[in-house]
């Protein structure tokens, strides 16, 4: 058929191989998060803009950074994406530990499918909010307002997730465990702290407020430090079973020689 040889090679080649496929899935979380940090930056939000402006120069703040929030929009969209063989691949590693109940694994992975959405949603706030900025200022501020509640509040996924992975953690068995204990404990502040910016709507000023100490800088570096510790031991996962898999294989060869 057409294409098939072309396509026959390519199935081959070492960019489609499966260990390929799985370090990129492993260093997933850790480039969702890039996106996530690349968005505020984009967008001219670190330092974060002021709750307590005034609806028209909240308004002019976007006429003169229109492009960066163009930008923005683009990478908060994208960073779900990422996210997902990420978390597909911990899912998979969970299920690998003996006699975890697979409802872990399940409860993990589906709170991502839930999850990703609010990557994208405060995505489309903000374009929607830039859209029309001969508007009334009051109507972008509020679009504003909402970008941010969206982007900065929802955690009830992440803290199952990660609350799953930390549980699955702590119950290996295994005496060569391949992820640290250590993991399982940041993977329980992280989500701990992420409830924190539930009150940024209750405030314009101080640490709560959404350019605050707490719902931007405390949340934004602690979800880091966890997609990145987590995105390290994928990676480091999938480099040990693909050196162990190569040694099996060289074995059979030499019995088969034999």
């Amino acid at each position: 058929m057409f294409g098939d040889s072309f396509f026959d090679r390519l199935a081959r080649s070492k960019a489609l191989s499966t260990k390929v496929i799985l370090l990129i899935s492993a260093g997933g979380g850790a480039f969702s998060f890039l996106l996530f940090a690349f968005t505020f930056v984009a967008a001219h939000n670190v330092a974060p803009m002021k709750p307590y402006w005034s609806a028209e120069r909240t308004t002019e703040f976007w006429k003169d950074h229109l492009t960066g929030a163009h930008v923005a929009v683009g990478l908060q969209l994208c960073c779900g994406m990422f996210y997902i063989p990420f978390s597909a691949l911990v899912s998979h590693q969970i299920r690998k530990i003996p006699g975890l109940h697979p409802i872990i694994a399940s409860t993990q992975l589906a709170a991502c499918s839930a999850g990703i959405f609010t990557w994208m949603l405060g995505a489309m706030v903000l374009a929607t909010a830039t859209y029309r900025l001969d508007r009334d200022p009051e109507i972008t501020q509020v679009m504003t307002d909402m970008w941010w509640i969206t982007t900065m509040m929802p955690w009830p996924t992440f803290f199952i997730q990660n609350l799953a992975w930390a549980y699955a953690i702590i119950k290996d068995p295994r005496p060569n465990r391949p992820v640290s204990r250590l993991v399982a404990v940041i993977n329980i502040i992280a989500p701990i702290v992420f409830i924190l910016p539930s009150a940024l709507h209750t405030v314009k000023t101080g640490a709560f407020a959404w350019n605050g100490a707490v719902s931007f800088w405390l949340l934004g570096i602690m979800f880091g430090v966890q997609l990145f510790v987590d995105s390290y031991y994928m990676i480091r996962i999938v480099l040990s079973e693909s050196l162990e898999q190569r040694e099996n294989d060289e074995q059979s060869g030499e019995k088969l020689e034999v």
